[in-house]
């Protein structure tokens, strides 16, 4: 259905699930999902959020919409879709603010929903960029606002 890869495998599948009644997908089928389709088939986040989003619309699919709309909403956001489940489960469960050793995603969080934070005697998350002694040229680097590419080296700690 997704990535075509075995014809008679999808076959299969979409007949299974066009004639269910009732079909239950569950958040972890889904954290899986996304988790397969990135990393065995590099498949584009948001080609992921499409496939979800179609499967959540079939009208014989359940599934807990709140949960993987917060995921979805992670997820297009550039971060993972099972942080945004994991986060929806702790606040619904009364447990907040999101706390994880991701500093993506707690940034990821902190710019768009509920309150997130690093362990204590973790770094605090910085937004800005770290002050650079000096910038590393290269190939493979970062472009400069001048169109080069560099990469910053930051100032060792005194």
């Amino acid at each position: 259905m997704i990535v075509g890869d075995d014809a008679a495998q999808r076959d299969r599948a979409v007949e299974t699930l066009e004639r269910a009644e009732l079909v239950a997908v569950s958040v972890h089928t889904f954290c899986e999902f996304v988790w397969v389709l990135d990393r065995h088939y590099a498949v584009r986040r948001s080609d992921v959020a499409a496939a979800i989003r179609r499967i959540v619309e079939m009208r014989n699919v359940v599934v807990d919409r709140h949960a993987v709309e917060a995921g979805l909403a992670l997820l297009d956001a550039g971060g993972d879709f099972a942080d945004g489940v994991i986060a929806f489960d702790g606040r619904w469960l009364g447990g907040e603010p999101f706390v994880s050793f991701d500093r993506k995603a707690v940034l990821l969080m902190e710019r768009h929903g509920p309150a997130a934070r690093r362990p204590p005697g973790h770094e605090p998350v910085r937004l800005q960029r770290p002050r650079c002694a000096r910038l590393r040229k290269g190939p493979e680097r970062a472009r400069t606002r001048s169109g080069e590419r560099a990469e910053c080296v930051p100032r060792r700690r005194r």
